[in-house]
């Protein structure tokens, strides 16, 4: 199953996924995803195994990003950049209080900026949910706020808890964003009303850098996909059971999903690629000599294979054999010509393969080996 990994220490067994997510943890799990925080692994002498960590950083499909603080550390920071510029997805939860703490600067140097700007329900005009700091974000009434039609899809109405404004430059993009005309802007650090230069307060941004292969960081600076609760006052806070909170939580965790999982080196495939090309050679040779005897590559193999291993051959110096030269590709062509008895022998070892599925797996091994190869 593929990860997306919460980058937060977990205190325990039980404190792997986040208490306040077990609903985006389920929907996660529909997807194929399993969201977690990274598992501290000790040593013997009591040191934390920082390999360990590192792997799970450089395997994980995506990540939650709620306390940047795991960033600060450098080896965390280039293993999460190494899989970014891969084209895994990040998913990070801004707080303008944490704005000058360790790995912000992540943030910032990817040209979002948490602001301590709040949208607010207007004075005089009750909210719907009975609290000022839940306001709705309407397609209706703002079809421009609504700015990525995969993320929105089915999602028309979502509701904010908390919603502050998020700045944005350079390759950085407006995702989200509300109307001021239709929200009381307050600034947080002084509980004043503030102006806001713009028409809109944006409160989810997206942002990706060039070399990136496809990926993006959506920065959020609303709860939108928290679990529900009340608060201490007796309101409740919806979250992602609130309006249409759990369609977009589906459409990120599937973008998530979509995205480009862990590549492997050249020198890992290519020697991934070898190990596989040798176990069949040694499957095709046993069985077809089996059925064939010593001279199985004449009798079995079919003319256009036979004709260019021998042109191999003959170019190599007429080293090793013929069939010495056969390749994945040429491999196919073996099992289409003789399936009926090395399906037959694979049966019989409890491998229940369809010719189709074994044309599948070669395939998939030699695309994956050419593309990780150039």
């Amino acid at each position: 199953m593929k990860t997306i990994l919460d980058l937060f220490l977990a205190s325990g067994a039980e404190d792997v996924v986040p208490k306040n997510l077990m609903r985006f943890a389920a929907l996660a799990e529909l997807q194929d995803l399993e969201f977690r925080r990274l598992v501290v692994t000790r040593r013997a002498d009591g040191t934390v195994d920082m390999q360990e960590l590192l792997d799970q950083v450089l395997q994980a499909q995506g990540f939650w990003i709620y306390d940047p603080g795991m960033l600060a550390d450098t080896q965390i920071l280039d293993a999460v950049k190494m899989r970014l510029k891969e084209g895994a997805v990040a998913i990070a939860h801004l707080k303008s209080a944490a704005s000058s703490s360790p790995g912000m600067d992540f943030f910032e140097d990817l040209g979002l900026l948490a602001t301590s700007i709040r949208a607010s329900c207007p004075d005089g005009t009750p909210s719907p949910y009975g609290h000022p700091m839940l306001v709705v974000a309407d397609r209706e009434t703002y079809e421009p706020g609504f700015r990525d039609s995969t993320l929105f899809q089915g999602a028309d109405r979502l509701l904010l808890q908390q919603a502050n404004g998020i700045g944005y430059q350079g390759g950085a993009q407006s995702v989200l964003a509300l109307p001021v005309e239709a929200i009381d802007p307050i600034d947080m650090e002084t509980d004043w009303a503030v102006c806001v230069p713009r028409p809109e307060l944006t409160v989810i941004a997206s942002t990706a850098e060039r070399q990136w292969l496809g990926c993006r960081v959506f920065a959020m600076h609303a709860g939108i996909v928290h679990d529900s609760y009340v608060g201490p006052f007796g309101n409740l806070f919806p979250g992602i059971e609130g309006e249409d909170n759990e369609t977009f939580a589906r459409n990120l965790l599937s973008t998530v999903a979509g995205a480009r999982g862990p590549q492997l080196s050249w020198e890992t495939a290519r020697s991934i690629a070898i190990q596989f090309e040798t176990a069949i050679a040694q499957l095709l040779r046993a069985v077809l000599a089996n059925a064939h005897g010593p001279d199985w590559f004449e009798r079995a193999a079919p003319e256009k294979v036979k004709i260019k291993c021998h042109e191999d051959w003959i170019r190599k110096g007429r080293a090793a054999t013929p069939q010495s030269y056969l390749n994945l590709i040429q491999f196919i062509e073996l099992f289409k010509s003789n399936w009926a008895v090395i399906g037959s022998a694979l049966a019989t070892a409890g491998c229940n393969m369809t010719l189709s599925e074994a044309k599948s797996a070669i395939s998939q091994v030699t695309r994956s080996a050419t593309t990780r190869c150039m």
